[in-house]
């Protein structure tokens, strides 16, 4: 999109890796975060990346998506985890998005989904 350039300006900034088998990279989250004042894993996960509708979304990506917002608006790890703890549980309250499904997810690179 129109952002574009912005985006790979700050992902070329410093050497990236590749977010939880998806086709995001942990540079991309930080400048969501930072750019879109993301402030919850919902926001993230949800609104601001295609993750969840792609069925590209782990146990895995969870809980790398929690540290990668824990550290850049410098949460204490207990925020983080309780952060994680709140979101598994909408996914599987508001969706029926079981942990045994998002675990699945992150043992089977070779399912049929869009992810990396």
């Amino acid at each position: 999109g129109t952002g574009a350039g912005e985006v790979l300006a700050f992902c070329g900034e410093a050497a990236d890796v590749a977010f939880a088998g998806t086709d995001y990279t942990e540079a991309e989250l930080r400048h969501l975060i930072r750019r879109e004042h993301v402030r919850t894993l919902a926001d993230l996960l949800q609104r601001r990346m295609s993750v969840t509708i792609t069925g590209c979304l782990s146990s895995r990506a969870i809980h790398r998506a929690a540290e990668i917002l824990a550290a850049e608006l410098g949460w204490p790890e207990a925020k983080a985890a309780e952060a994680e703890r709140d979101f598994r549980a909408r996914l599987a309250r508001d969706h029926g998005l079981t942990e045994a499904t998002l675990a699945a997810r992150d043992h089977d690179p070779d399912r049929s989904s869009p992810c990396a």
